[in-house]
């Protein structure tokens, strides 16, 4: 049994109420089968399960709700799903106040994607490349090699590091946090390691590197050094091409008039080919079937109110603001999205961020703009992506391309077949990135499938 819930003015609170009643009696059913006994817990934990699905329809972004019923404590988490970032766990717990304990679970399907990354920098088989004082706040996971400038390591990880199958970390430092780190690698090469170094065997580790300030030779003398270790496994990338292509159709979806190349919104420096956007313009949930260039000037903000896909190549040249704002004013109510969601910008060309572009997030805590490039560009002198932000809610992601950032730029986290960090980037990562919620710009539907239901 299927019961569906979709955002339509009247019919939602009707369709709500069908819900809570069917899932609630399946519940019913279950349990009797089973043996098991009804309490006034049990219907406590019921309709705290029911209760969070009526409020998925509104807000799909993985949340807690605690309340009270007759007395009884009642806690609901709706938590993401790591195989299928559609998909909601829905769990409710409720305590009685002699402690009896009742925990109920359903799952709960939805159109909007809820995922995140697990790690500051995650790169592809091209591998990752440090430039001179290139730090990462965070761990990296790469299916490639993760290499630094000649002479002394310079570039920094200031987390933990992994790479994948054969793959090699050569001439990094790898420094971890206040626990120090822990490093995977086939071969470590002329590295400087905080912490323990994990490696297939002793011929694949060096006497220049070291392992806490010491050599690991010779063999078994270093305590923090561990041969044997196997390879790695090689890791998903965060974002799929899936999740691409999902959320172009979102966008394709709506009906609206696709934009197309128009003069007279560019300036004279962007004559042909360009659909143009500056100070005060607003736009959202968005296709534009050009390339894309943006110029705000100081002090200017250009509002996003939605997801966009731009089939050509995007530019951003500005000393103004990009802000991403979900709830505007402009925007009819049932357009508007909750200030935690997040946005995401896709370009099937190539993506520059110039020098002093301020890209924001709504900035209410776990909301981000991802910017995507479909460019298979590995050329590092003209890459995929060429990035330079100070933002601190902004992604970069390049699954088939490079993603450089630039000297001295600051981002959150960092998803690419080959990553450039050159002198001074820095890549902070923020634990929030590791869920967060992508939604369309269509009406919600929510579909609580009862033969997910159980008791835990």
């Amino acid at each position: 049994m299927i019961a569906i819930i979709t955002l339509m003015g009247v019919s939602v609170v009707t369709l709500a109420i069908m819900s809570t009643m069917a899932i609630l009696a399946m519940g019913e059913i279950k349990m009797a089968q089973s043996g098991g006994a009804i309490d006034n817990t049990f219907y406590a934990a019921e309709a705290g399960l029911n209760e969070a699905l009526y409020r998925l329809i509104k807000n799909p972004i993985p949340k807690v709700y605690a309340f009270e019923i007759n007395g009884i404590s009642v806690s609901t988490e709706i938590k993401p799903n790591p195989a299928n970032p559609y998909q909601r766990i829905v769990e409710s717990q409720a305590i009685s106040k002699d402690g009896k304990v009742r925990t109920v679970r359903v799952m709960a399907n939805t159109n909007s994607w809820a995922g995140g990354f697990d790690y500051a920098v995650q790169g592809g088989t091209n591998g990752i490349y440090m430039d001179n004082n290139s730090v990462v706040e965070g761990d990296v996971y790469c299916n490639g090699n993760i290499s630094g400038t000649s002479g002394a390591p310079k570039g920094e990880i200031q987390g933990d590091a992994w790479v994948a199958l054969t793959s090699v970390i050569d001439r990094v430092l790898v420094t971890g946090d206040a626990d120090g780190a822990e490093v995977f690698a086939h071969q470590i090469i002329d590295s400087r390691i905080t912490g323990d170094a994990y490696f297939s065997d002793y011929s694949n580790i060096d006497v220049a590197t070291e392992v806490n300030g010491v050599s690991c030779f010779p063999s078994g003398t270093n305590p923090n050094c561990h041969s044997g270790e196997p390879d790695q496994p090689i890791e998903d990338m965060p974002i799929s091409s899936t999740d691409i292509t999902n959320w172009i159709a979102d966008i394709s979806a709506l009906g609206k008039p696709v934009l197309s190349a128009d003069p007279s919104t560019c300036p004279p420096s962007h004559p042909v080919g360009y659909y143009c956007l500056t100070d005060g313009d607003i736009i959202g949930d968005q296709q534009i079937d050009s390339n894309l260039y943006m110029e705000i000037g100081n002090g200017g903000t250009l509002t996003i109110t939605g997801n966009l896909y731009v089939t050509g190549k995007i530019e951003m040249q500005n000393n103004g603001t990009v802000i991403y704002n979900p709830q505007h004013a402009s925007l009819p109510e049932e357009e508007k999205k909750p200030m935690e969601s997040s946005l995401v910008l896709i370009g099937d060309g190539k993506i520059e961020v110039s020098n002093n572009a301020a890209i924001l997030a709504s900035g209410s805590p776990g909301s981000f703009v991802l910017i995507l490039s479909q460019n298979d560009s590995l050329d590092e002198s003209d890459p995929a992506i060429y990035s330079s932000n100070n933002s601190d809610s902004i992604i970069f992601s390049s699954l088939n391309g490079v993603l450089k950032v630039k000297n001295g730029s600051k981002i959150n986290a960092a998803a690419s077949k080959k990553l450039y960090l050159e002198p001074n980037s820095h890549v902070i990562f923020d634990p929030l990135i590791k869920n967060f919620t992508v939604m369309p710009g269509s009406a919600e539907a929510i579909t609580g499938e009862n033969e997910t239901w159980q008791e835990l």
